[in-house]
């Protein structure tokens, strides 16, 4: 994947609102199905005259119903000076109604509910992948042709195509040749996860070089051990972490699809897994790894990190980095506040024989995007509004962050940003508009948001992106119905093999014997579906690493 170089320009602000304004998810999403047909179908019958008037230069401002959170002490005001000035540069009158409130589940079933109902919405943003196959399915979405994307949201159709796989990034979201969704993208995914140590106690240790291949990763730990008393390395039987760094050693990737000379491989039944597998039941018996690794979650790692019972862990890089210098600091500030002389830094992982190495990253698609009511395809001209305020969304990110040079703000001798009365208030600055990215939530350039963050931290962030390697799932939520009806019981058998394996419940010398267990319980047809999908999506087309 393409990463777009951060700007030397950044801004610190304390409370940034809006879409980037929230912590990014920590987990990978969904995405889906067949290729576009050639050329792109018309949406929609003729509006009438006075629909097609609405909205048009010089006449009468075209409504827009724009489904917004109203519940949070951050809500959009709808009066606010930017959403006018949105309002101004589409000719549109923007309608805020409530979205159903709780947890993100608990919003979808009310969504659902309400659809079910017959009241579909103009558009819903941040669509979860099984939710667009059943309203597509459904007939419910008014189809968008990827021409039209590019025609009335060309910030967006760049964006998704310079950060996923070109043209072939169309082909992911299309369901019967047609496209129903202006895709949303996490474009921090790829580079999300990192190793994290304590340098300190390496030193401590007698180690003064960081370690970088397996052999030094070993030797390392063994010191450590021996000097503090602890098993230095933790991590969780997920296994997307401190244990998936010895597979990427080796080129893989235990619990995902990866891509390996145009074919599409399972890390965990790969024959290299054998060799990692050694490896970390070395490391298991030499006492390196954290017996409760089966049973630790995030936030028993996170305490044992803070109480200083492990030395080694991953997680994202802004947790292993001080929350001022973005979103997080949950491995980094509290041990601090502990210990000030604790030295964390981030590091790459361990490099196998053959310089292979990474950590499991998180896939660029999380949600699906915004669909659109199928009533929007005999009003085109308002289909194409709802698009150009999508496109504002993204293409003015900055702005709606942090407002206006010389109005909101002017930039202090280091490039931060200073707030200009009346905005040094932050009611103020909610009711002039910084909030208003959530009016079509789900487009934030991740590139974008680092500029906006205090620039004495550029090089802090730079360093632990840097260290931000390895690979992601290559067919993400593609709509399987085999790997769907397999994946429970297929996953089982892997979770609980490894486990076996590290500890030496299983002999290694079982390993053949695991991996056609795992085909058996319908692994051989799961790759064959993987295979015919990865064709179809067009990425055994995609230089992968360039992308």
């Amino acid at each position: 994947m393409k990463k777009k170089k951060v700007l030397a320009l950044v801004l610190a602000v304390a409370t940034l609102l809006g879409g980037c304004g929230k912590a990014p998810a920590e987990t990978a999403g969904n995405t889906a199905a067949e290729k576009e047909s050639g050329a792109a179908s018309t949406t929609a019958a003729e509006s009438t005259g006075s629909e097609a008037a609405a909205g048009e230069e010089g006449g009468e401002p075209m409504e827009l119903e724009c489904m917004v959170d109203l519940s949070t002490d951050d809500k959009v005001y709808e009066n606010s000076l930017l959403i006018k000035e949105i309002e101004k540069e589409l000719n549109v009158k923007i309608k805020l109604i409530p979205e159903p409130t709780g947890t993100a589940d608990d919003i979808r079933k009310a969504m659902n509910l309400q659809i079910a109902s017959g009241d579909f919405p103009d558009f819903i943003p941040n669509v979860k992948f099984p939710d667009y196959y059943a309203y597509a399915q459904q007939g419910l979405l008014a189809e968008i042709p990827v021409d039209m994307i590019k025609s009335e949201a060309p910030t967006i159709a760049s964006w998704i195509e310079d950060n996923l796989y070109g043209e072939s990034s169309w082909d992911y979201y299309a369901i019967d040749g047609k496209n129903y969704i202006v895709p949303s993208i996490w474009t921090i995914g790829p580079a999300f996860n990192t190793m994290v140590i304590r340098q300190d106690m390496l030193e401590e240790a007698g180690v003064t070089k960081l370690p970088d291949t397996l052999e030094e990763w070993e030797a390392a730990l063994l010191k450590i051990k021996e000097t503090k008393n602890i098993a230095p390395m933790m991590g969780a039987a997920g296994f997307k972490g401190i244990y998936d760094c010895v597979f990427g050693a080796f080129g893989l990737y235990p619990q995902i699809f990866t891509e390996k000379d145009g074919k599409v491989v399972y890390g965990a039944v790969e024959p290299e897994a054998k060799q990692a597998l050694e490896v970390l039941h070395r490391w298991y018996e030499e006492g390196l790894i954290d017996p409760e690794f089966v049973i630790d979650d995030e936030t028993k790692k996170r305490e044992k990190w803070t109480a200083e019972k492990a030395a080694v862990t991953t997680g994202a890089f802004y947790h292993a980095i001080t929350g001022e210098a973005y979103w997080g600091g949950k491995y980094y500030d509290p041990l601090m506040e502990k210990n000030p002389n604790a030295k964390v830094v981030t590091i790459l992982p361990p490099a196998g024989p053959d310089g292979e190495r990474g950590v499991g990253q998180d896939s660029p698609i999380v949600n699906a995007g915004v669909v659109f009511s199928k009533e929007l395809e005999s009003q085109p001209e308002k289909l194409k509004k709802y698009l150009q305020l999508c496109d504002y969304m993204l293409k003015e990110q900055k702005k709606l962050t942090v407002g206006t040079e010389g109005e909101t703000y002017q930039l202090d001798a280091n490039g931060n940003v200073e707030w200009l009365p009346p905005y040094d208030d932050m009611e103020t600055r909610k009711e002039y508009g910084l909030s208003t990215s959530d009016v079509v939530d789900g487009f934030c350039d991740y590139d974008i948001d680092f500029e906006l963050k205090p620039a004495q931290y550029a090089d802090v962030r730079e360093a632990a992106i840097s260290n931000c390697v390895g690979k992601y799932d290559v067919l993400g939520p593609a709509p399987r119905p085999v790997y769907q009806e397999k994946k429970e019981a297929l996953e089982r058998i892997v979770s609980k093999n490894l486990i076996d394996f590290i500890t030496g419940d299983r002999d290694l010398a079982e390993f053949d014997a695991f991996v056609e267990e795992w085909n058996a319980a319908g692994g051989t047809e799961v790759m064959e579906e993987a295979q015919v999908y990865f064709e179809k999506l067009g990425l055994n087309n995609v230089t992968w690493g360039e992308k």
